[in-house]
C-alpha cells in the first residue's frame, strides 16, 4: 500500500526533527535481519533512549536538508536504518557494534557525530570513546595532578625539617647518655 502525500510529509518532518535533535546519527544496512532480530534491536535501543527509523532514501534526502547531518546524504543507497541519540554518541555506537557482532548481515554504512561524517568502519573507534562521566573524571584527574604534586612538594619541606630535628634530638640524647 503506497504512502499518502500527507504521511510522507509527516515522515520527512519526523526524521528532520530527529536529525536536528540528535548529536549522532548512523546509517545502517539492515538487509538480512529477520523480524525477531529487528524487534530485539528496537527493544535495546528504546532502553537506551536511541531512536530507530526506516525511511525511503528519497524522503531521507529531503529530511536531512538543512540539518547538521546533511553530510549523510551521499551515503544514502539501498535500504537504510537511521539510528540517532540526543545524549551519548558512544552508547549508540556500542549498541550498533554489539549488534554487528551478533548479526553478520547488519552493516553500519556511515556515522555523523555533530555533523562530522565518518565511514562505517569508524564504528569501533566511536564505540570506544569514553562516556561523558568518564571523560569528565579523566579531565578532573588531569587538572588535579599538578595541584596534588605541588601539595606533596610543599609538604615535603617541613617533613624533612621535622625528620632532621628528630634525628638531631636522638643524636643529642645519645651523646648526653654516654
Amino acid at each position: 500500500m503506497p504512502m499518502t502525500r500527507e504521511r510522507k510529509e509527516a515522515l520527512v518532518e519526523d526524521v528532520r526533527h530527529m536529525a536536528n535533535q540528535s548529536r549522532a546519527l548512523m546509517l545502517a544496512d539492515y538487509r538480512g535481519l529477520n523480524v525477531a532480530a529487528m524487534t530485539q534491536m528496537r527493544r535495546r535501543a528504546r532502553a537506551q533512549h536511541i531512536g530507530l527509523r526506516v525511511i525511503p532514501n528519497r524522503l531521507a534526502h529531503k529530511a536531512l536538508e538543512g540539518t547538521q547531518h546533511v553530510c549523510l546524504q551521499e551515503s544514502l543507497q539501498g535500504p537504510n536504518l537511521f539510528a540517532s541519540t540526543e545524549e551519548d554518541s558512544g552508547s549508540l555506537a556500542r549498541l550498533m557494534r554489539d549488534f554487528v557482532k551478533e548479526h553478520e548481515s547488519f552493516e553500519v554504512r556511515a556515522i555523523s557525530v555533530d555533523g562530522h561524517l565518518m565511514p562505517g568502519d569508524a564504528l569501533r573507534s566511536v564505540a570506544n570513546m569514553p562516556t561523558r562521566e568518564q571523560a569528565l573524571s579523566m579531565l578532573m584527574a588531569t587538572l588535579s595532578a599538578p595541584v596534588a604534586s605541588l601539595a606533596r612538594t610543599l609538604a615535603a619541606v617541613p617533613q624533612k625539617l621535622v625528620m632532621t630535628l628528630d634525628a638531631y634530638a636522638k643524636e643529642h640524647d645519645k651523646i648526653e647518655a654516654s
